[in-house]
């Protein structure tokens, strides 16, 4: 149930309790002040509808331990750098609108979080178990990330602009898209702890679809029941926002499922117009790698100059040892680094390619850097064994990525540079 009917008829009871004990020689006044006082409640809900009088409580902020650090993953927000967008989509129950913040980070990231729009602010409301259902609005904290899994976030191009999109199947209408010990929230499927998170009501589910269409992109039209809706892009990164109630199965989805886009588009997306003429049909466009769904290309895009290097500019020497972790061998593999990273477009990746008869045997481990790392520096890559034994083999890449967060490749090519090979006997 949303915060505005049910605050709404409690006002109005209120009211009619304080015009009912009133005693009769005074009905008339009594009357004329009830009615006062019940319109000026209902203009209070209204208010509340619109996104204006509810109390501000906690920000909304990550736990400790996910504390972001600005040389590391996606880094943190810069300074000055988070910019609530003109965007108001309405709920399907009512209550404070949809909205849409843009944060710049450390790292070289464009990033799009969507909440409740009060004040002027983006942020959560105190329902849906969360902040105990305080039914307080909770704003982001102005340097709030989030995870890059629930958020679509891109790289900056050399104007500053960022692609990506996300479809998101199970958003509470609380807001609250990342739940943690504080901020708390509810989920799709009750947990067997006894401080599990609470199941969410079915009819606060929602269906959303958002991301960054490029400095182009002049309107975004979906499908739905009743036909097709076209809504403006809003500022420099042609942001957009769709809202829909959501149940399970919605696009033979289940509830709680998230899936980051490498552009706009996806679900019921069916065009997307751009202000030099082009249009953009996703259901024609190219398909995403591990996803159905299809994304526009990056219109507007200024790609970044980066400097030309070889395979012998980041050539290094693989050191490797076996380390008797708790949970089993580990391999370590290390090198020192010949060319720095120092944002989210590159990385370097580690991969090792396990074998034997165990049933973890046939595949392999790997990731990428994740960080920041300077000329000489020496990275290491850690590499659990799964219980395998035998000769491994494995290699570490320089490379650029397509966006920030994903792996680096294993094949070598125009953007993947192999640092070395290596192989290791495991006992």
């Amino acid at each position: 149930m949303t915060l505005v009917p049910k605050l709404e008829a409690e006002l109005v009871e209120v009211a009619r309790r304080a015009a009912g004990t009133t005693r009769a020689r005074r009905r008339p006044r009594a009357s004329i002040l009830a009615l006062a006082i019940v319109g000026l409640l209902v203009l209070a809900a209204v208010g509340i509808a619109a996104g204006e009088l509810l109390d501000n409580g906690k920000p909304v902020r990550p736990p400790g331990h996910q504390t972001p650090k600005p040389h590391e993953g996606l880094g943190v927000v810069k300074p000055g750098g988070a910019q609530v967008l003109p965007v108001a989509v309405p709920d399907p129950a009512g209550g404070p609108p949809w909205g849409l913040r843009y944060v710049v980070t450390s790292r070289g990231a464009g990033c799009l979080q969507t909440g409740r729009l009060v004040g002027g602010q983006i942020g959560v409301l105190g329902q849906d178990g969360a902040f105990g259902n305080d039914g307080l609005f909770h704003p982001f904290a102005a340097g709030y990330l989030g995870a890059p899994y629930v958020y679509p976030c891109g790289l900056l191009d050399a104007k500053g602009h960022a692609f990506a999109g996300q479809m998101a199947n199970g958003v509470p209408a609380s807001g609250l898209v990342l739940t943690t010990p504080t901020n708390k929230g509810c989920v799709a499927h009750r947990g067997r702890g006894p401080n599990s998170a609470q199941v969410c009501p079915p009819d606060d589910w929602r269906l959303l679809y958002y991301g960054m269409a490029g400095p182009e992109a002049k309107s975004v039209t979906y499908s739905v029941g009743d036909g097709e809706r076209t809504v403006p892009t809003v500022g420099e990164q042609g942001a957009y926002l769709i809202v829909l109630p959501a149940s399970p199965g919605s696009n033979g989805r289940g509830f709680g499922e998230w899936s980051p886009l490498p552009g706009a588009g996806g679900g019921p997306i069916v065009r997307i117009d751009y202000r030099n003429g082009y249009v953009c049909r996703p259901s024609q466009a190219k398909v995403v790698s591990n996803t159905a769904d299809r994304t526009c290309p990056h219109v507007g895009e200024v790609p970044v100059a980066h400097p030309r290097l070889t395979s012998a500019d980041v050539a290094a020497p693989i050191e490797t040892r076996i380390h008797r972790a708790s949970y089993g061998p580990e391999v370590v593999a290390s090198f020192v680094a010949r060319v720095p990273i120092t944002d989210a477009s590159t990385e370097y990746g580690g991969f090792l390619r396990l074998t034997g008869k165990g049933v973890n045997c046939s595949g392999g481990q790997g990731g990428g850097s994740q960080r920041d790392i300077a000329v000489g520096q020496r990275v290491y890559f850690r590499f659990p064994t799964q219980g395998c034994h035998g000769r491994f083999h494995g290699i570490v890449t320089y490379g650029r990525l397509d966006a920030p967060g994903a792996i680096p490749s294993l094949e070598p090519g125009p953007h993947t540079l192999v640092v070395g090979r290596f192989t290791v006997n495991v006992p």
